[in-house]
C-alpha cells in the first residue's frame, strides 16, 4: 500500500485495502463502520469493520445470521466458551440483550502502516473461523444440542 494517505486517516487506508482485495462494502452513517457480506461453506455472514483512528485499532466482526432465543443463551455462551478455548486469535461473543452472536478479531496498528496484507490477515481468518463454527451455533439454536455435542459438528481442524 502506498503512503499517499494522511497518516491519521486509517479509515481511508482500510477502504483502499478493501478495494485492492475486491471486498465490496458500504459505509455506515453511524460512524466509522464499513459493512460487507461473505458467503462461506456453511452459510452467509454479515460482517462489519470498525475503525478507531485514535488508538489506532481495527475491529472486524462476523455475525451469525440468527438470534439466539433467550432460553438458549446460556447454552450458547457455553458453546462459544468451548469454541474460544480452541481459537488462537479472536473470540466469539453472544449479546445477552438481543441474542446476537459475533466473532471478533482486532488489529492494533500502533506505529506501523496498514497494508492490504495485514487487513487480509485480519479478515480471512475471521470469516473462516466464523463459518467453521456456524454448524455448532445452528445446532444449539435450532436442534437443542448441548454445547459439547455442538462442538463436535464444527470443522476446526
Amino acid at each position: 500500500m502506498s503512503d499517499d494517505y494522511d497518516m491519521n486517516d486509517l479509515l481511508q487506508r482500510v477502504k483502499h485495502a478493501l478495494e485492492e482485495m475486491s471486498w465490496g462494502f458500504s459505509e455506515s452513517p453511524d460512524g466509522p463502520f464499513l459493512r460487507m457480506n461473505w458467503s462461506g461453506t456453511n452459510g452467509f455472514h454479515s460482517c462489519f469493520l470498525q475503525v478507531d483512528d485514535e488508538r489506532p485499532v481495527i475491529s472486524f466482526y462476523s455475525q451469525a445470521q440468527c438470534r439466539v432465543p433467550e432460553e438458549k443463551r446460556l447454552a450458547m455462551a457455553e458453546f462459544l466458551n468451548r469454541a474460544n478455548c480452541k481459537i488462537w486469535v479472536g473470540h466469539f461473543e453472544v449479546d445477552f440483550a438481543d441474542g446476537e452472536v459475533r466473532y471478533r478479531t482486532v488489529l492494533n496498528i500502533a506505529d506501523g502502516v496498514l497494508t492490504t496484507r495485514m487487513l487480509a490477515a485480519l479478515m480471512y481468518p475471521t470469516v473462516h473461523t466464523s463459518d467453521d463454527y456456524l454448524p455448532g451455533i445452528m445446532g444449539v439454536v435450532w436442534n437443542d444440542l448441548s454445547a459439547e455435542d455442538a462442538i463436535g459438528l464444527c470443522d476446526t481442524e
